[in-house]
């Protein structure tokens, strides 16, 4: 999976990823630009984060499975997305991302919004 598919994939911005990996934003634009070859120790982070919403999306499929209620809730805000059960450190967008995959695997999949 390319760099920019990997992104929009788990549903991170060019600059929470910057911020991420500890880089220029500049640098991102030109991995994402094709200017210039993505480093290994990036992609492996890139790698790592597509791992990790691999894994998630694997825990709500099996909740989702044992549940009565085909219910999914999101955090509003990146603030939101700080707070309890979501406290895993990304953006609100992540969650987003794992919603649309989860709609495709479980057609019927209520989404909302945490209050």
């Amino acid at each position: 999976m390319e760099f920019r598919e990997t992104l929009e994939y788990v549903g991170l911005s060019p600059e929470w990823f910057a911020q991420y990996a500890k880089t220029d934003q500049k640098r991102v634009s030109a991995w994402l630009d094709g200017s210039e070859d993505i480093p290994n120790a990036y992609a492996h982070v890139a790698d790592e984060l597509k791992l990790g919403s691999d894994q998630q999306f694997g825990e709500e499929c099996s909740r989702l499975r044992e549940s009565p209620r085909l219910e999914y809730f999101i955090p509003r805000t990146d603030a939101d997305s700080n707070l309890r059960p979501y406290n895993r450190g990304w953006p609100a967008s992540w969650y987003v991302a794992i919603a649309a995959r989860l709609c495709e695997e479980f057609p019927g999949l209520r989404v909302g919004q945490v209050p």
